[in-house]
C-alpha cells in the first residue's frame, strides 16, 4: 500500500479572452488527489491522507474515492468550503487555501510507500519526511520554497521541476523539464518539444507512471521512453483530472 499525503482542490479552468466567449470547466483536483486516483486506477492499494471542506464538493470527491477503492480513513472533514484553484488560459490565476493549510493526522501504522508534496501544511510535511517508509516519493510542487532547507535522506525519491531553482537538480531522481521532456537518474528523455494545448496535469501523470513502475519493480528504459509519448498524447485533454482518467483505457 502507498500513503498519499496531499491536497484536494476544486479546479476551475477558464479559457478565452472575451467575457461572454469564455469556456469554464470545473473538475476535482489537487496534485495529491490526482496521484492517489492515478495509482489506484493502476491497481495499487492507496490510502489518501489529508483535509477537505464540508460542502457539496466533498460529496463528489468521496464518490471518486469510493469508486476507485481509495482508503479515506485519514481524510479529515473540516467546517467550511473546500479549497479552490483557478487557472486562466492555462496559467495559475488564483488559489484559495484553508483546509490544505491545516495539519494532517498521520497514521500510527504506516504503509510501505508514501507520496507527499508541498500542497500540505509545512509542519506536517517536515514530519512526514522523517518517517520510516521504504520510499517516500516527494514532489516539490508549486510551493517548493517550503523545502529550502531540504536534506535528502536514503529513503527519499525527489521529484522536482527544472524551474525550481532552490532545489539542486543533481539531488532530483526525477526532474520534469516542461517542453524538453524529463530526466530520470540524470538520464535525459526528450519529448517532441511542442507546446501542449492543455498542459495542466502532465506533471501529475508522469509522477503516477514513474511511481507505479517503481513500486511494481518494472521500470525500464523502454518504459521511460514510452512515458514521453503518453504525455504528448494528452495535448487536447483539458484538466489534470481528465488526463489521469486516461489511465483507465
Amino acid at each position: 500500500m502507498i500513503d498519499v499525503y496531499g491536497g484536494i482542490f476544486l479546479d476551475i479552468y477558464v479559457n478565452g479572452e472575451k467575457p461572454h466567449e469564455k469556456n469554464i470547466d470545473i473538475f476535482p483536483g489537487g496534485s495529491g488527489f490526482n496521484i492517489a486516483l492515478g495509482l489506484s486506477i493502476l491497481n495499487n492499494d492507496v490510502r489518501f491522507i489529508g483535509n477537505i471542506g464540508n460542502d457539496l464538493f466533498k460529496t463528489k470527491i468521496n464518490e471518486e474515492f469510493e469508486k476507485n477503492n481509495i482508503n479515506i480513513d485519514y481524510l479529515k472533514i473540516n467546517d467550511g468550503k473546500s479549497d479552490v484553484f483557478i487557472s486562466k488560459n492555462e496559467k495559475p490565476f488564483a488559489v484559495q487555501r484553508k483546509n490544505n493549510d491545516l495539519e494532517i493526522d498521520i497514521p500510527k501504522k504506516l504503509s510501505e510507500y508514501a507520496f507527499v508534496n508541498s500542497e500540505i501544511n509545512p509542519k506536517s510535511l517536515n514530519r512526514i519526511l522523517e518517517l520510516d517508509y521504504r520510499i517516500i516519493f516527494i514532489d516539490t510542487g508549486p510551493r517548493h520554497f517550503l523545502l529550502n532547507e531540504y536534506y535528502k535522506k536514503k529513503n527519499h525519491f525527489l521529484i522536482s521541476n527544472s524551474n525550481n531553482n532552490n532545489i539542486t537538480h543533481e539531488k532530483c531522481d526525477l526532474l520534469k523539464m516542461d517542453l524538453k521532456g524529463f530526466c530520470y537518474n540524470n538520464k535525459f528523455y526528450s519529448s517532441n518539444g511542442k507546446e501542449l494545448t492543455y498542459k495542466f496535469g502532465t506533471g501529475d501523470l508522469l509522477d503516477v507512471l514513474v511511481i507505479d513502475s517503481l513500486i511494481k519493480n518494472n521500470l525500464s528504459h523502454e518504459k521511460l521512453m514510452s512515458f514521453t509519448k503518453i504525455i504528448e498524447n494528452t495535448n487536447k485533454i483539458k484538466g489534470a483530472f481528465n488526463k489521469i482518467l486516461l489511465l483507465t483505457k
